[in-house]
């Protein structure tokens, strides 16, 4: 499988607080595959897999779903360390997939998302 859209973007600045991360693929992937862990500025803050729920796969697409909001004006990192896998079993290696940063507080009160 190849990611072909990545949302918030790579190196994307001025990211809402409560956006999700969505990865989104040439292909099919298998549902209960893929482990994705999310840095705040460096530190790592959260994993996701289909196990904790927080991970969610519709055919092509998967969603990560932070438990908490996003902090304002915080660099954020998504790396996925255990690969996803397609139906074929052919996987994507592990890798930083997206970098981001979140918009500063006084940009979200006045703009919103």
């Amino acid at each position: 499988p190849k990611l072909v859209k990545m949302t918030p973007e790579n190196n994307q600045l001025g990211v809402s607080l409560d956006s999700n991360i969505q990865l989104t693929f040439n292909e099919g992937l298998k549902s209960q595959i893929g482990q994705f862990e999310l840095y705040e500025n460096n530190q790592l803050i959260e994993r996701f897999d289909a196990e904790n729920h927080n991970l969610k796969i519709k055919f092509n697409q998967i969603d990560l779903q932070p438990k908490q909001p996003l902090k304002a004006n915080t660099e954020y990192k998504v790396v996925m360390t255990q690969g996803v896998q397609d139906h074929g079993k052919n996987s994507l290696p592990s890798q930083t997939i997206s970098q981001f940063k979140t918009a500063c507080t006084w940009w979200y009160l006045f703009y919103g998302h």
